[in-house]
């Protein structure tokens, strides 16, 4: 897979471009994630209804939620159905206690970022990111992203 090269302009010379490369790939990523081995046997099942549909999983979530607060990958999940059911509460509850506890997710930084959008808090977003603007130098030691990962970034950004 051809890796794609992006340049950034540095925003104090502008004669000088930045280069970052990075893939982006649509296979799942090896993350230092863990998530519960129950739920590992069942992750095809709970992704491929996540956004067609939630209703099925909900309540499976949200007790690996209650078993395990802090994980990111739940969370996230979590995060999507309640957004797709239209349940705004708990999608925004869900986003704050997934960045409170993982900081450095991209998903929760992402779903968060997402809520200040659709609240027109323009001016939280760009501390999320630790006022960066590009994937990479968020993350200078990741060579690889996930497609949603790259391209939920990029729509908060565009």
């Amino acid at each position: 897979m051809k890796t794609p090269t992006i340049k950034i302009k540095n925003k104090f010379n502008e004669n000088v471009n930045t280069i970052y490369s990075y893939q982006i790939t649509g296979e799942p990523l090896d993350y230092k994630y863990s998530i519960p081995k129950k739920m590992q046997e069942k992750i095809e099942y709970y992704f491929s209804n996540l956004k067609k549909n939630p209703n099925k999983i909900i309540d499976d979530l949200i007790y690996f939620h209650k078993e395990n607060i802090k994980n990111p990958v739940i969370n996230n999940f979590l995060f999507i159905c309640y957004s797709i059911l239209g349940k705004e509460k708990e999608a925004e509850k869900i986003a704050n206690e997934n960045y409170k506890y993982n900081p450095n997710y991209l998903f929760a930084k992402l779903n968060l970022a997402s809520l200040y959008l659709q609240k027109e808090q323009f001016n939280l977003i760009p501390k999320l990111f630790g006022y960066k603007y590009d994937l990479k130098s968020i993350y200078p030691d990741r060579e690889k992203f996930h497609l949603s990962e790259a391209r939920d970034f990029h729509l908060i950004f565009a």
